[in-house]
């Protein structure tokens, strides 16, 4: 039996858990502050939207700030489904109840083995969420980056029609 083995390995496994679930958090305070940009400027292009609408002249822009408004909710609503939603998280630690089993007769030695295989699974969890969440964070922001686009097609659009 190594046990400075398992015992390195235990608290190699516990640090990269903390460091999975600190990059689980920071994913979601930036898909949190995504958010709040893409409110903001959904609330803004609205507010022009609304203006022009109400005025006789309906102006190229005015279609163009239109799109973006839904441009910006759909980008908002995938964030809300893909990134936001609350989610099961692996937790650092095991529960003591999975982790106490006498029935199976196992040696102090062979339990922590068995948990650092369940930590190890815990890890590829987390990993495969996070994975998740940064990509279609990443995808988003260059949605949200592409705004103007649809603006100008929309206003090009309404321009020749």
């Amino acid at each position: 039996m190594n046990t400075e083995l398992l015992d390195f390995a235990e608290k190699s496994g516990y640090e990269n858990m903390r460091g999975h679930l600190a990059h689980a958090e920071t994913l979601a305070k930036d898909a949190a502050n995504m958010m709040t940009v893409v409110l903001a400027g959904t609330g803004g292009a609205l507010a022009y939207a609304v203006k022009w609408f109400e005025s006789e002249a309906k102006l190229p822009s005015t279609w163009g700030a239109a799109v973006v408004v839904i441009w910006l909710a759909c980008i908002g609503i995938v964030l809300v489904f893909k990134c936001l939603r609350t989610k099961k998280t692996p937790m650092l630690y095991n529960e003591p109840m999975h982790l106490y089993k006498p029935e199976l007769k196992l040696s102090i030695y062979e339990a922590r083995q068995w948990e650092l295989k369940n930590l190890q699974e815990r890890i590829d969890q987390i990993k495969v969420r996070n994975l998740r969440d940064a990509l279609w964070i990443d995808r988003l922001r260059i949605a949200a980056a592409m705004t103007p686009l649809p603006f100008i097609i929309a206003a090009a659009a309404a321009a020749y029609f």
